[in-house]
């Protein structure tokens, strides 16, 4: 089964006390608007990610599609932040919060036979905007989103063998050995 991750989001702990207005200002392209959101914002291109550096120090890095690319996104963080002056640490500890793995069954899933197959109390379904997926959480606290064309999402879960796991298991047993 081919499993992809998306929109990994991770966190780490830069400096204390970070003067994010003098940050907005030092670092072209970011956008600090206290009164809409506590955090400078910037925005990489490659990867496709966005980092969110807090007052406090934290910064939260999200949109990247592997643990690798948040975990060198934060790092280059890390360095513009020196290359401003700031002390920080040159490999910062990163810890990951949360993933979604996505994968294509190559078949239409019967949304209905699925809720019968995973327990009807156990699933509900989402807004029509989203195409009314079908909604389920594992007992492991993976959140699945399945969808009629075959796709399915998975998150809630910082560990991607975790993720990978739940996903195989739940779509090998209730849509694959479907037939």
């Amino acid at each position: 089964m081919d499993i992809t991750f998306h929109n990994v989001v991770a966190s780490s702990k830069l400096e204390e006390g970070l003067n994010l207005e003098e940050l907005a200002l030092k670092w072209e392209g970011s956008q600090y608007e206290e009164k809409e959101f506590p955090g400078l914002v910037i925005k990489f291109e490659r990867p496709k990610a966005a980092v969110m550096l807090f007052s406090s120090g934290n910064v939260v890095c999200s949109g990247c599609n592997s643990l690798e690319e948040a975990k060198e996104t934060i790092n280059r963080t890390a360095k513009r932040l020196r290359d401003l002056g700031l002390e920080v640490d040159s490999n910062p500890e990163v810890t990951f919060q949360n993933m979604v793995a996505f994968t294509d069954t190559g078949k239409d899933i019967d949304l209905q036979e699925l809720a019968m197959s995973l327990g009807p109390e156990n699933v509900s379904y989402g807004d029509k905007e989203a195409k009314n997926p079908m909604i389920y959480t594992h007992s492991n606290g993976v959140r699945f989103e399945f969808h009629n064309n075959g796709k399915v999402l998975a998150s809630d879960s910082s560990e991607p063998e975790e993720l990978s796991e739940t996903m195989e298991e739940v779509v090998n047993e209730h849509i694959l050995k479907k037939g």
